[in-house]
């Protein structure tokens, strides 16, 4: 049997100090072992793969063998049995039910509303505002969700929804990188009791708009939550509360934070770059032309897009995703057993030379010239990939597409510090610190 190479650690807690000090320079460092490197966390096996063509064999042509893996199963505490966590049959009906809501015909649809949402974000500040850029997305973010893929303008309390994932996530820190990694989940600590305090808050919230929901009329509705409540009447087993609780929950989560943090590094990179800022206002200028920005007029946008490209590539939101082989697998030569947790990094595979020249450099032009077809498969994943691809990666492109050129319409964001941005590796990759903009009339 062929074991991959890797660091050994210190006996006991293998590379926990090393991956907790600083985890996306740890995953860095692995690359050197090789592209395919075996490490140690506490007594947790764990493998990274940073080849493209292993990468493919671990999201594509294993993905029948393959789970999620050991943190992601921890998010089961506020995610449940939602499209992230859940597995088997469970998750093909729900991807089967969830699909039509993100074709590509109902995602260009919701495009008009993103812009208008947007355009009323734009209308209510003035000339001069300093905004938190990342606080500011996350909010017009949140609305979007609402209203496309939850179809109501119930709000409710889902601000402090918003609020209660985004200190859950932050404690989810501590669990996948401090000691209590090497805790079993049962363990009450004070941050877990924490955790759970947040889920429940989260239940009570999704669960009153979930019952707002039922009490209207679905039948016709092809938003993502109607056609879940609704599919009984095509034959299928009526989804009890807490099923619809764990894919609502899974919606708002990933439905408005991935995009959100896109465009907080798009106009945190654009701000320290203005020429490629000033590129975007002139494409924008010259293909709307003032009029509100539109699916197919976002296909005519390449420049716009290429920013958006650039900003996942340079700080991709999902950085890191796992998976867990259920039995014995190859990956490339080397022999990975069941249950070792499989590590694929955007974070590394997005900085990799030999994909990326100047890997370190903010450069939208990169996608200009085809780029993108000429890239190994796995080599840029901002999405994941295989069957368990987001289900909403055109929904989140069209989003950060007409979301970024409808506020290039209004606005350009300048920088206001010079400091250099901390990131906080969660479940997301976030700024570890608030970036602040100043506002300026175009």
């Amino acid at each position: 049997m062929r074991s991959p190479p890797g660091p050994r650690g210190v006996p006991g807690l293998g590379s926990l100090n090393a991956y907790r000090s600083d985890p996306k320079a740890f995953l860095l460092d692995l690359a050197r072992y090789g592209d395919v490197v075996s490490f140690w966390i506490g007594g947790e096996h764990l493998v990274q793969v940073t080849h493209p063509e292993y990468i493919e064999q671990v999201l594509l042509e294993q993905h029948r063998v393959m789970h999620k893996d050991a943190l992601y199963k921890r998010l089961k505490n506020v995610l449940g049995e939602g499209l992230v966590t859940s597995e088997g049959a469970l998750w093909k009906r729900q991807r089967r039910l969830a699909a039509k809501p993100f074709g590509k015909k109902q995602v260009d649809s919701y495009a008009a509303e993103m812009v208008r949402l947007t355009r009323d974000w734009c209308t209510q500040r003035a000339d001069g505002d300093v905004i938190e850029v990342n606080e500011e997305m996350m909010g017009i973010t949140q609305l979007i969700v609402l209203r496309c893929l939850f179809g109501t303008d119930f709000m409710g309390d889902t601000k402090r929804a918003g609020e209660c994932l985004h200190l859950y996530m932050n404690d989810y820190m501590s669990e996948i990188f401090g000691l209590r990694r090497l805790l079993p989940r049962w363990v009450p600590t004070t941050g877990r009791l924490a955790s759970d305090r947040y889920s429940k808050e989260m239940d009570q919230i999704v669960l009153t708009m979930i019952a707002a929901k039922r009490a209207g009329d679905t039948r016709d509705a092809d938003d993502v939550l109607s056609r879940l409540i609704a599919a009984a009447e095509d034959g299928g087993v009526e989804m009890s509360d807490r099923q619809l609780r764990d894919e609502a929950v899974t919606f708002f989560a990933a439905g408005h934070e991935t995009t959100a943090l896109t465009l907080t590094y798009a106009f945190y990179l654009l701000s320290r770059h203005p020429e490629a800022r000033e590129r975007l206002v002139s494409e924008v200028s010259e293909v709307l032309a003032g009029a509100p920005a539109t699916a197919a007029l976002a296909r005519r946008l390449p420049w716009t897009r290429a920013v958006v490209q650039e900003s996942m590539r340079c700080y991709p939101p999902v950085w890191a995703i796992g998976r867990e082989p259920q039995e014995d697998i190859q990956i490339g030569p080397y022999d990975i057993p069941a249950g070792t947790q499989v590590l694929v990094s955007q974070w590394v595979m997005h900085h990799d030379p030999r994909w990326f020249p100047d890997p370190w450099d903010f450069a939208p032009q990169r996608w200009i010239d085809g780029l993108e077809a000429r890239l190994p498969r796995f080599a840029y994943f901002p999405f994941g990939g295989g069957p368990r691809v987001c289900i909403g990666n055109h929904f989140g492109m069209l989003e950060a597409i007409v979301m970024l050129a409808t506020v290039a319409q209004h606005w350009t964001l300048e920088s206001t510090s010079d400091e250099p941005l901390p990131l906080n590796p969660s479940v997301t990759l976030r700024p570890g610190r608030p970036i602040h903009l100043r506002l300026g009339r175009l």
